[in-house]
């Protein structure tokens, strides 16, 4: 998998991912437990030692990630195995509407990043650094005005 046959970026987030071939044969087959290999707005990689699914069957997956589920359906478009199983590429061809959301988010976050470069996504957060300590010396100096001025109300003088 050294190459990247997708446009779209790739993310990987640690979650719990488990699959099943699709149809009305295997309604009543359990899922079996997969490793997320990686995701994107447009499909999935996962790996797995259990599940054997040629090329052009779709599959049920099932996505948790804390209390969050997230469920999809895909087509086998790309298998490969090797000694840590079978990998196997899906495309989506539905895609719950919250998980479709947040890889659409994560897509374009990505894109905003890539434009910016790393120089100037360096520069941002610096400048937000420096404006977060700057708000935070405000602050301290406003508390003290004010200690110092409840400290003339109380005494009657400084």
């Amino acid at each position: 998998m050294s190459e990247n046959r997708r446009i779209l970026n790739r993310f990987f987030s640690p979650c719990k991912l488990a699959a099943k071939k699709q149809g009305l044969l295997h309604s009543f087959t359990p899922f079996t437990t997969c490793e997320l290999m990686n995701i994107s707005a447009g499909g999935i990689g996962l790996s797995s030692h259990y599940l054997d699914i040629p090329l052009m069957q779709k599959m049920e997956i099932r996505l948790a990630k804390g209390i969050q589920k997230f469920t999809a359906t895909g087509l086998v478009c790309h298998r490969e195995t090797s000694d840590n199983g079978i990998y196997y590429g899906l495309l989506f061809v539905a895609v719950d509407n919250i998980l479709q959301q947040r890889l659409k988010l994560l897509e374009q976050e990505t894109y905003t990043a890539q434009q910016l470069g790393s120089n100037k996504i360096n520069h941002v957060i610096s400048s937000a650094y420096q404006q977060l300590s700057q708000d935070a010396s405000e602050q301290s100096l406003n508390q003290q005005i004010k200690q110092q001025k409840h400290k003339r109300n109380s005494y009657g003088h400084y």
